[in-house]
């Protein structure tokens, strides 16, 4: 098992502050993950307590998926914009190893992030229709948690430029997941936003396309999509 993980993946950048902030996301995945099986829901879900909910400090549906996306969108616009040249490194940047030249690979891993948070921003802005609102705390928490996954997988691809890459290239089959999953998920949330007719507010149960053999398949898809892109292949 490990000769073929080696075979497609690239190795570990020589960081601490990777490895630190890898097992954090880790132990926040189990922890979420056993929050949800529990019972105990991020607040904005539909599943949420009501109590908790009406406790919180709550803003709009629409503006809190707004700061969920927000600065995600922002680093890996600025991230993607750098490496075209259209703006030079800053020198934090300069100062953490991020070169101003980029190669195909990390010039797709940008590229995919960047349209992967655009189109998210995009769909709450003109295709999503909201009804209620969420916490505060909640769209902060999900924001947070969005940013510094998108820093890290630039930061961790930048410090990848110039290692020993895999035997095997699997960048492309990576971009081809990648466009599946993000055209399905479009796809999907589009007949979802069609479900709530005019002036209703109440809950919908999602139906149509792919969604009564997984509600989450597209978002599946499109998870899986950029982290092979990012794992797997070579320059």
């Amino acid at each position: 098992m490990a000769h073929v993980l080696q075979q497609i993946l690239f190795q570990s950048p020589p960081s601490f502050y990777l490895k630190v902030t890898g097992i954090l996301s880790l132990l926040g995945g189990f922890n979420g993950a056993y929050s949800e099986v529990r019972g105990s829901n991020l607040t904005y879900s539909k599943f949420a307590q009501a109590r908790e909910v009406k406790e919180a400090k709550k803003i709009s549906s629409r503006n809190g998926m707004l700061i969920c996306y927000a600065p995600a969108l922002i680093a890996s616009s600025l991230f993607l914009l750098s490496k075209l040249e259209y703006i030079e490194s800053t020198g934090l940047l300069s100062s953490m190893g991020v070169k101003q030249e980029a190669s195909p690979r990390l010039l797709t891993i940008s590229s995919a992030l960047f349209i992967h948070f655009i189109k998210r921003v995009l769909e709450v802005l003109f295709l999503h229709r909201y009804s209620g609102d969420m916490p505060l705390q909640t769209a902060l928490l999900i924001s947070c948690s969005y940013f510094f996954h998108t820093v890290n997988v630039l930061y961790a691809q930048q410090l990848s430029e110039g290692m020993r890459p895999p035997a095997r290239d699997l960048m492309w089959v990576g971009v081809v997941l990648f466009c599946i999953g993000i055209g399905g998920n479009f796809y999907h949330h589009y007949l979802l936003s069609r479900l709530r007719k005019d002036g209703k507010t109440g809950y919908v149960v999602p139906s149509g396309g792919a969604i009564g053999c997984g509600p989450v398949a597209g978002e599946i898809s499109e998870t899986v999509d950029i982290d092979t892109a990012v794992v797997a292949g070579r320059p």
